[in-house]
């Protein structure tokens, strides 16, 4: 049997064995979930900003489900009255019952199903009714992205953590913060940035290959952070002959209690301290459609707009690494993931190998570069796929002066046509 069918014999065996683990009443909701709402609807999918599983999740309807049995979150029961039994099974329940309401307030296009009311809309014939007023019901809106979700979910623990009164809070300036450049064998603050992004920016991890970060502090308190990378396909906004010059804006947050203008001012600080001490002018940045995103960020700073054309056709998904969440195919040809297939096949990795941005297959024996590849291509075929938008993409250049800024606009003038804002939608 050829490589390709045993991955897909494996994967399908994954959701088998997850299926097998649900109760035969979940499965029957997710069957009529694919045939009334979305064929392509997912199951048990990590949630990007609660850090939560959730059921399931609509793609094309940027919907998450959740199906919750009576029993184990407490249906007609308070907290109140659990804590008053105060048996290991109430405190369980009320465990439950909290991790839903946080999930209810931060995710604003989460519908709930509860399991008893959809069992006799099944026996009645009247799930598929059921199921289409529930969700025409929840008239959620799309009013901010998945990064505000973040700061809305950080706010009371950030002010907490800060020591900071709220009075003090309401106080702040963008005067009252110090912005400043971090380099990169400064490994203390390099570890707090990572930390930094991991807790406050959607995505949860740090760029692969940070070249430059940047941060904003209040007495001593994190407050903003933005990394910028060099891009992994290089564009020609200025011409082949300056693709050196491009750096990505890959990463930014700021706290959640941080004055409202601090992202967009730490953002040009960082661009600003670039052109002086660089030789980089061209500042790249994407708007992600996936969480929300229309690069508002981008559109206070008075970059250009480019258009949405950019980014991954596809995501994938690992159903034997949930944790990993959904990822782009350039990820399969990553040095790490290659660093990851030769040690699950006993291959020593040799230095040789690469030079820290790219594989040296001249230098590496022909039959393990077959065995490495066939190990990729076997990891990408076992994983589930789907497409998704575009991403918006932005730009700003900036010479050392007023000269050199007018000649790079000029260039880039003449090889691009730039668009107009993109606006979310009311």
């Amino acid at each position: 049997m050829s490589e390709k069918k045993n991955s897909l014999l494996e994967t399908i065996n994954v959701c088998f064995q997850y299926m097998l683990t649900e109760k035969p009443e979940k499965n029957v909701f997710f069957k009529y979930l694919k045939d009334i709402i979305d064929p392509n609807i997912l199951p048990h999918i990590l949630h990007p900003t609660v850090k939560n599983i959730i059921d399931f999740y609509s793609h094309e309807l940027d919907l998450w489900i959740q199906y919750d049995g009576q029993y184990w979150h407490g249906k007609n029961k308070t907290i109140e009255e659990l804590k008053e039994k105060n048996t290991e099974h109430s405190n369980k329940i009320i465990q439950t019952k909290l991790r839903d309401e946080k999930q209810n307030k931060i995710i604003s296009n989460l519908v709930r199903f509860w399991g008893d009311e959809v069992n006799k809309a099944i026996k009645s014939g009247q799930i598929e009714k059921m199921i289409l007023d529930k969700i025409k019901d929840h008239k959620y809106k799309e009013e901010h992205c998945w990064q505000y979700d973040v700061r809305l979910n950080n706010l009371e623990d950030d002010i907490k953590n800060s020591g900071l009164s709220l009075e003090e809070i309401s106080k702040l300036k963008l005067s009252d913060f110090k912005f400043e450049y971090v380099d990169k064998n400064d490994k203390n603050k390099c570890k707090d940035i990572s930390n930094f992004i991991k807790r406050h920016e959607w995505l949860g991890k740090m760029p692969q290959r940070p070249t430059h970060r940047f941060i904003a502090t209040y007495k001593g308190i994190l407050a903003g952070v933005v990394v910028l990378t060099t891009p992994n396909e290089p564009s020609h906004i200025l011409g082949k002959e300056n693709i050196n010059m491009e750096k990505l804006i890959s990463r930014g947050a700021c706290i959640s209690w941080s004055p409202k203008n601090l992202a967009s001012s730490l953002i040009m600080w960082a661009i600003r301290w670039m052109v002086r001490n660089t030789e980089f002018r061209l500042f790249t940045a994407y708007g992600d459609p996936e969480a929300k995103e229309i690069g508002t960020i981008y559109q206070a700073c008075n970059f250009y707009y480019l258009g949405q054309k950019s980014g991954s056709k596809k995501l994938y998904f690992d159903p034997l690494n949930h944790n990993s969440g959904w990822f782009s195919e350039r990820t399969f040809r990553k040095i790490n993931k290659y660093k990851q297939y030769a040690k699950e096949r006993g291959i020593d990795w040799q230095e040789d190998w690469e030079d820290g941005r790219t594989i040296k297959w001249d230098n590496m024996d022909p039959k393990i570069e077959i065995m490495l590849k066939n190990s990729s291509k076997s990891h990408k075929n076992r994983c589930l796929s789907r497409e998704v938008p575009p991403k918006h993409k932005y730009c700003y250049i900036l010479g050392r002066n007023k000269k050199e800024t007018k000649k790079l606009l000029n260039i880039f003038n003449k090889l691009n046509k730039t668009k107009a804002y993109p606006k979310r939608n009311k």
